[in-house]
């Protein structure tokens, strides 16, 4: 009998697409769990159980391979950024939307953060990630100034704001991608749902008639901590 030989890395023959498809997934949910902000080509194929020439038959570099990962998430996003903005919604909850947006980007995906400042940084994003890059930037930037100026938010230097509040959404989702969970974050949706508010109210305005003033408990053990903080009603 006359064997075939194969190319080092293919696949066996029944595989198709669905080879590629499934290196792509397990990748991503690989990227999701690593917690380093650079891998190269060897770990991502330790970390997916394959072998490196495995990836090199399918991607013709690590770049491909990221690139086929991070499109149709970046796709995603900007679907859901412009369903946000086609809303009809008050200013605080479009502003609320995205910070949940966020978060949730910063827990389960800030892997592709990184790529994309990094792919930035050095000048190789391609124009329709750029677009979507930008987009998200024009939004979160649109948006903290609409609070500023409708009284919602302290007046203060958008740009600062908007570092500030990439931070405290980067800061959360790291904290509770922590399998031990330290800081006691997570809690199902309405915890989630806490927190989201929290970081809307640390840029409210004080003097905002809508905030009434209440107690905070303290995160550790639930008493007041006497520290008065406001709460957006509307």
């Amino acid at each position: 009998m006359v064997m075939t030989k194969r190319t080092q890395g293919r696949p066996p023959r029944d595989s198709g697409i669905n080879g590629r498809e499934k290196l792509i997934e397990a990748t991503r949910l690989y990227l999701q769990s690593s917690r380093k902000l650079s891998l190269t080509r060897s770990e991502i194929a330790q970390g997916c159980g394959v072998t490196p020439a495995l990836i090199s038959y399918y991607f013709k570099d690590k770049r491909s391979l990221l690139d086929a990962v991070t499109k149709p998430l970046i796709k995603d996003y900007r679907l859901r950024i412009n369903a946000i903005m086609d809303e009809p919604a008050s200013a605080s909850e479009r502003m609320r939307h995205i910070i949940r947006l966020l978060v949730e980007l910063s827990t389960d995906n800030a892997f592709l953060i990184d790529h994309l400042l990094r792919e930035l940084a050095l000048d190789q994003l391609e124009a329709e990630d750029r677009a979507a890059f930008d987009l998200f930037h024009d939004v979160v930037s649109t948006l903290i100034v609409e609070q500023m100026n409708t009284g919602l938010w302290r007046p203060s230097d958008p740009v600062l704001a908007e570092l500030a509040l990439w931070g405290m959404c980067r800061a959360l989702g790291e904290a509770m991608r922590m399998p031990a969970d330290p800081l006691s974050l997570r809690g199902g949706d309405e915890g989630i749902e806490a927190k989201i508010d929290y970081i809307y109210r640390s840029f409210a305005a004080d003097t905002n008639p809508t905030l009434p003033a209440r107690p905070v408990a303290s995160a550790r053990n639930g008493k007041h901590s006497g520290v008065v903080q406001h709460s957006m009603e509307e």
